[in-house]
C-alpha cells in the first residue's frame, strides 16, 4: 500500500520483499517438518531393528487344551419330557413339584413356533422369578433356574 509521500515503485519493491520473506519462512517451516518426519522415521527403524535383534522371550509353554468332557448329562438329569428330550446341559429341578412344573412348561414351549417360543419363555421367566413368588420360594427358584438354563441351548431362545 502506498502512502502519499512514497512513489509506486518503492511500494512495489517493499511488497515483493515481504512476499519473498513469507515464501522463505514457508520453505523453512516445510524443511523443519520434513526433518522432523525423517527423524521420527529413523527412530522407528532403529526400534524395529533392535526388536529384531533381541532374542525371543522365554514364556510359559503353550497349554494343551483340556480334554472335553462328554456333552451327555447323566440319564438321571435328563428325563424325557412330553415335548421331547431335554437339551444337553439342562438340569431338571430336584423337587417333585418343581420337576412337574418344569416338565409342563418345557413341553408347552416346545409345541410353539420359534418366535412365539421366545416370547412365551420370557413371560414364564418373569412369572416364575423368585421375587414374584414369595410364598413358594423354593419351587420358584428351581423353575426359574431351569428356565434360565434353557437359554442358549439351541431351542430358539437366545
Amino acid at each position: 500500500m502506498t502512502t502519499w509521500d512514497e512513489p509506486a515503485a518503492v511500494a512495489a519493491d517493499r511488497d515483493r520483499a515481504r512476499a519473498a520473506e513469507a515464501a522463505a519462512a514457508a520453505a523453512a517451516e516445510k524443511a523443519r517438518a520434513e526433518a522432523a518426519a525423517a527423524t521420527a522415521a529413523a527412530a522407528a527403524a532403529d526400534q524395529k531393528r533392535q526388536r529384531q535383534q533381541q532374542p525371543p522371550r522365554a514364556g510359559p509353554a503353550p497349554r494343551k487344551p483340556a480334554p472335553r468332557a462328554s456333552r451327555e448329562a447323566p440319564p438321571s438329569k435328563r428325563p424325557a419330557a412330553r415335548g421331547g428330550s431335554m437339551p444337553v446341559g439342562v438340569e431338571m429341578p430336584n423337587s417333585a413339584e418343581g420337576f412337574k412344573v418344569a416338565e409342563n412348561l418345557y413341553s408347552q414351549l416346545m409345541k410353539l413356533p420359534t418366535k412365539e417360543r421366545k416370547k412365551a419363555w420370557f413371560k414364564d421367566v418373569i412369572n416364575w422369578h423368585p421375587d414374584k413368588n414369595l410364598g413358594n420360594d423354593d419351587v420358584a427358584k428351581e423353575v426359574f433356574q431351569f428356565l434360565q438354563s434353557l437359554k442358549g441351548k439351541g431351542i430358539g431362545i437366545n
